[in-house]
């Protein structure tokens, strides 16, 4: 090869180079990422049987109804979709409702630093920007504000901070104990019949993100068509304290609850907020 070819060579490939990622930064610069299709989703629409709130004339534990709208489609044109909430308790003239689904990615707090649910940024975001969104004047006239109590980590005695009284909030590791019968210190991992999969607590924790809540990066697992109740299972948020303040307990995508946590800025889990409304 002659001498001179050597650098008309280098130079070619540079301006190849050069065109390459000027033509990937116009064409993909600003375009979302794609984390795949939904066309293997059929358990982010089921509606578990729900029914419109103001129909139910008696309410009761495990019942599925629709209140509230958020979006979960991805398709922004055709408005929200309609929140399904499962009952988990109902008490006199008002009811504890938690979302089916996981519906938003949200960092438990946006600093890396020592957190309770009280200082949290994922209550703020929660009783400000979810609670104007989700609901109409009207239901928020509905949402009652509680006062949430959040115990301490019972492995790690990790101060859980002071009460508050917030419209939404996620649930605690004694409320999931509560409502879900199951117990912290023994998780048992047992095999799905109708998939296969190996999960904790008999996947009753489980809770399939929506199409936004995935291109929002949610974190979840994929399940198979065969099991509707794993397929894109999300890992969700507790507001009980992990192994230190800077760690917080969630839900992982095999539906064991974390009790050292994580830490509480990293993008570990996703939200499914929960509410009291009243029935009266």
């Amino acid at each position: 090869m002659k001498k001179w070819l050597i650098p008309v060579i280098c130079l070619v490939v540079l301006i190849l180079a050069v065109t390459a990622t000027i033509v990937y930064f116009v064409v993909f610069e600003g375009t979302e990422e794609e984390r795949g299709t939904f066309d293997d989703i059929t358990s982010w629409n089921e509606d578990y049987g729900a029914v419109e709130i103001d129909t139910v004339s008696k309410f009761k534990e495990n019942m599925f109804v629709y209140f509230g709208s958020y979006e979960q489609d991805y398709d922004k044109k055709n408005g929200k979709e309609p929140i399904i909430w499962r009952v988990l308790d109902v008490e006199d003239d008002k009811v504890l409702l938690l979302s089916e689904y996981v519906l938003d990615k949200q960092h438990y707090h946006n600093t890396d630093e020592a957190v309770t649910w009280e200082t949290s940024s994922l209550r703020l975001w929660l009783n400000s920007t979810f609670y104007t969104e989700a609901f109409s004047v009207a239901e928020r006239e509905r949402v009652l504000e509680t006062v949430v109590t959040t115990p301490d980590n019972p492995q790690y005695s990790t101060d859980g901070g002071e009460d508050t009284n917030d419209f939404v909030f996620v649930l605690s590791l004694d409320e999931v104990e509560e409502y879900f019968g199951i117990n912290w210190s023994y998780q048992k991992m047992s095999k799905c019949a109708s998939c296969g999969f190996y999960l904790y607590n008999n996947c009753k924790l489980a809770a399939p993100i929506t199409p936004y809540a995935d291109k929002r990066a949610a974190p979840y697992l994929k399940g198979t068509s065969n099991c509707k109740h794993t397929r894109y299972m999300g890992a969700w948020w507790l507001r009980t304290p992990g192994a230190t303040e800077e760690h917080i307990m969630y839900v992982y995508y095999d539906n064991l609850m974390v009790v050292k946590g994580d830490d509480v800025y990293w993008a570990s889990a996703a939200v499914r907020p929960a509410i009291w409304i009243s029935i009266d």
